[in-house]
């Protein structure tokens, strides 16, 4: 008894230290809608345009209006890439590319206005 009571204590720390660093922006001006998730550590090049690396069970999302880009790291670590719920890739097209980039300056500019 003692075993399953320590088993189920450790399976529920391991559970919420998963989604411990999930992240989430939505910023809408009534006419356009961007909405930002992300869990685990997501690292973006130098010029703040595109992701470079996931943490292995993390994920990256963006929602903009009707188009929609997620990415997902692999346990290599290894970048999947799906837009518009086509089929996923190992490479971005020009849709996904322009929502990473627009992910990216909003995530930016909120980090900026926090350090403010």
């Amino acid at each position: 008894m003692k075993k399953a009571v320590l088993t189920l204590i450790a399976v529920g720390i391991f559970a919420t230290s998963c989604y411990r660093s999930h992240s989430s922006i939505t910023v809408s001006d009534g006419h356009s809608y961007l909405k930002i998730e992300y869990a685990g550590t997501v690292v973006f090049n130098d010029e703040k345009t595109r992701v470079v690396r996931i943490s292995p069970g993390g994920y990256f999302k963006c929602t903009n209006n009707n188009d929609k880009l997620n990415i997902e790291s692999d346990r290599d670590g290894k970048l999947h890439y799906e837009v518009n719920s086509d089929d996923w890739s190992n490479t971005l097209n020009p849709t996904g590319q322009a929502l990473m980039k627009q992910a990216a300056k909003e995530i930016a500019r909120q980090h900026e206005k926090r350090r403010s």
